[in-house]
């Protein structure tokens, strides 16, 4: 009697180790996906940031498109 129960005590370890095993490559796994996250967005907010940029419009003729308080006015005064 005292054998099975050695037997089945020795499977139930076995078993559990291979379930640890697992669980651990897991959580390796889901670590290393958070930190590749958190160096993502620490990579993400350190890009330059552009705060400005400018239009250049040339015209074919000697009049200027202007654009003032809003309206487009295509270079009649």
């Amino acid at each position: 009697m005292e054998q099975n129960t050695d037997r089945f005590v020795t499977e139930i370890f076995q078993e559990l180790k291979t379930v640890n095993k697992r669980m651990f490559i897991m959580l390796c796994i889901a670590l290393a996906i958070e930190l590749l996250t958190i160096l993502a967005f620490i990579w993400y907010i350190s890009l330059p940031i552009e705060d400005s940029y400018s239009i250049e419009q040339e015209a074919d003729n000697s009049s200027s498109n202007q654009i003032i308080g809003g309206d487009y006015n295509g270079g009649k005064t």
